[in-house]
């Protein structure tokens, strides 16, 4: 796997913080679960961060006076995340057929997941998914199998980094397939001829 170092570690960083968005957050809590061993580094992470808070200065009286009310009932979104973990879990480790794939491109099926930016792409063996761009930052975890492409190979329990200074076409090798959990801020955008029919049903 080629790792873009900084990147990792701003997300973990970003993690620790609590600063993540939902999808990332699924993202990096699914990866933690392939991984145990960064379990590690993240709790560092966040006894540094704590340290940190306890040497600031007390907050105003005043601005304590009025602290927010605790959840009283679990929330929507509480739900959509263990309905997203659940979804997860079946395509980790059970057969992913069994789950309910719409087409996505040539080679290429999803399930989207009910927490916004957060879905799962399963990719046919033997062959190249479409060349495609992105319209903003995407994370792919990579849950069963494995895939190459113009940046490094990536295995389960590895994470992808992706902007929009990357066109690839990530390719499973015959025989096989990779299902992975992808997490983006912008929707792709396909290249070659089958460019315009699919970005138009797409977006």
């Amino acid at each position: 796997m080629t790792v873009n170092a900084e990147a990792y570690e701003a997300l973990l960083l970003d993690h620790a913080a609590g600063a993540l968005s939902p999808a990332h957050r699924l993202l990096v809590e699914t990866h933690l679960r392939l991984r145990p061993a960064v379990r590690g580094h993240v709790a560092e992470l966040e006894a540094a961060g704590g340290a940190f808070l306890e040497r600031l200065e007390p907050a105003p009286v005043a601005a304590r006076l009025h602290p927010p009310e605790p959840a009283t009932e679990p929330s929507q979104h509480d739900g959509d995340l263990r309905e997203a973990r659940v979804l997860i879990e079946a395509a980790s480790h059970s057969q992913p057929g069994n789950l309910h794939w719409r087409w996505r491109a040539p080679s290429m099926r999803e399930v989207r997941l009910p927490v916004a930016g957060a879905t799962l792409l399963r990719l046919a063996g033997g062959r190249a998914a479409p060349k495609h761009g992105h319209a903003g930052e995407e994370l792919t975890l990579v849950l069963r199998g494995n895939y190459a492409d113009e940046t490094g190979v990536y295995s389960p329990g590895d994470i992808a980094f992706a902007d929009v200074d990357l066109d690839h076409a990530p390719y499973v090798p015959e025989g096989g397939e990779c299902v992975c959990l992808v997490a983006t801020e912008g929707a792709l955008r396909f290249h070659g001829l089958i460019a315009r029919f699919v970005n138009r049903i797409l977006t």
